[in-house]
């Protein structure tokens, strides 16, 4: 399945490719290959990303409705399998369908940079007139540290989002409000490429998985990228190590970080994925989002001409059906309680997204 969207009608691909060749920022061939591993080390690396253990009942709060829908607050309390006595604890925000008799499908939601914005709870209602259940789960970190530590930052990070997402879909198999086998995960942006890690990872776990301006090729996005965010911890850390060059930050970067998207690609399911991705993005760089879709063995793909932020906001305000008619296939849901439609996304929307503009 391949569809595109621009601000007003589709263009033909081979007319995106032309015009993506075309900038000067965003030649296809500007993103550096990642070295290639060796499957051991490939073996080894996906080892220490293991699930954490849920070693406390979870506690859940009912928190009013969403739209014809429950809405409750998970605490999930887990332990770190590597780390004695290490524990962590996970607020979740669970949105269920009251009309749905037994256990309900439900979508792991993984916000962008930004944390949860309109656009995930937009998200959540669209879910929510499918009948299908939303656990919205905010897990990336996203603070400049006041200290830069040694090099792996950002593996660290990466690690614990991973952690936490294979650990939460323990969590969805074993309640009985949920489907075990009507699981799916939905990320944009940081949240896209963290689920970008699931779906290599949990491909028999998980029934669709879908991407929004994903990418892979980490020590490239961390460079390149000019959201706001990644900037500033990029430029921190090049005047806390005196380099000159982004070029120089990349190179580092390769040296030091062990897991990418692009690394367990190769044991995803591609007839369970769709990848939404965008042309002329400078925060998640078009050529990485097609790279990664490459890596994945081209799945279904949904194509967008209106930059980073217009694709995450389009895909939840104008053109959900892509998504919901791929969920309704791959999730066998058999009723929607309503027909999708498309609406103008409010101001506040853009206003609440401007640091990823």
């Amino acid at each position: 399945m391949v569809r595109r969207h621009g601000s007003l009608r589709p263009i033909a691909f081979t007319a995106m490719l032309i015009a993506l060749a075309a900038s000067s920022s965003f030649e296809l061939a500007n993103a550096r290959a990642l070295d290639s591993l060796e499957p051991a080390e490939v073996q080894r690396r996906l080892g220490e990303l293991q699930h954490l253990r849920v070693h406390l009942r979870p506690s859940e709060m009912e928190d009013g409705s969403h739209g014809d829908c429950a809405k409750s607050r998970v605490s999930l309390q887990v332990m770190d399998p590597k780390r004695f006595g290490i524990s962590y604890a996970f607020d979740l925000a669970v949105i269920r369908p009251r009309d749905v008799k037994g256990p309900a499908p439900v979508i792991i939601l993984v916000p962008t940079i930004e944390g949860v914005t309109k656009v995930e709870q937009k998200l959540a209602s669209n879910f929510c007139d499918m009948n299908v259940a939303t656990i919205i789960a905010d897990v990336n970190d996203n603070t400049e540290p006041k200290e830069y530590p040694a090099w792996g930052l950002e593996d660290q990070r990466n690690r614990m989002a991973i952690y936490a997402l294979r650990t939460i879909i323990d969590y969805a198999r074993n309640n009985p409000n949920f489907n075990p086998d009507k699981i799916g995960m939905m990320g944009s942006s940081l949240g896209g490429i963290i689920t970008s890690f699931i779906a290599g990872m949990e491909s028999e776990r998980l029934a669709a998985v879908v991407t929004v301006v994903a990418g892979g090729n980490i020590p490239f996005i961390l460079s390149k990228s000019d959201n706001k965010h990644v900037a500033k911890i990029r430029e921190g850390r090049m005047k806390f190590e005196k380099m000159k060059a982004p070029e120089e930050y990349e190179n580092k970067l390769r040296e030091t970080v062990r897991y990418d998207p692009m690394y367990f690609a190769f044991s995803g399911r591609t007839d369970r994925m769709l990848m939404v991705m965008s042309t002329g993005d400078s925060k998640v760089p078009s050529e990485v989002q097609l790279e990664l879709h490459r890596a994945f063995g081209k799945p279904a793909e949904s194509m967008f001409t209106v930059g980073h932020v217009g694709t995450i906001i389009g895909i939840a305000y104008m053109y959900f059906d892509t998504v919901g008619k791929f969920l309704r296939e791959k999730m066998a849901l058999q009723n929607f309680s309503r027909p999708f439609t498309p609406v103008h996304a409010p101001n506040e929307v853009t206003e609440e997204l401007q640091c990823l503009i």
